[in-house]
């Protein structure tokens, strides 16, 4: 082994060692042998987190038209979509849609 050949190797090694500090999966091979190998890189998109998110704007448009009214609701989103970019923006977000108008029915009965 040539002494380019055995850097190399130590590189490689080293790259390994690192990647292996983040997880390591134990894979078993079809000779019965069991090897480690770095655990796949994956992205770690926060999903839970952002239906959490969904979830609390839809209880918030919910709880908004149920307490003020479908008549003031749209009076206020009309204010918004005669503003800025940004209002528009929030008043595209917040207009009532099927799901906002039947939870709003849900809440009143409780009422």
């Amino acid at each position: 082994m040539t002494h380019a050949a055995f850097d190399r190797r130590l590189r490689a090694l080293s790259r390994k060692h690192d990647r292996m500090a983040r997880g390591i999966v134990y894979r078993i091979g079809r000779d019965g042998l069991i090897t480690a190998h770095p655990r796949p890189l994956a992205p770690r998109f926060p999903l839970k987190a952002l239906m959490g998110l969904v979830f609390a704007a839809f209880g918030f448009k919910i709880a908004l038209f149920s307490l003020i009214g479908p008549e003031v609701y749209e009076a206020r989103l009309a204010h918004l979509r005669a503003g800025s970019l940004v209002e528009q923006a929030g008043a595209w977000l917040m207009q009532p849609d099927g799901v906002t108008r039947a939870g709003a029915a849900v809440l009143d009965a409780f009422r």
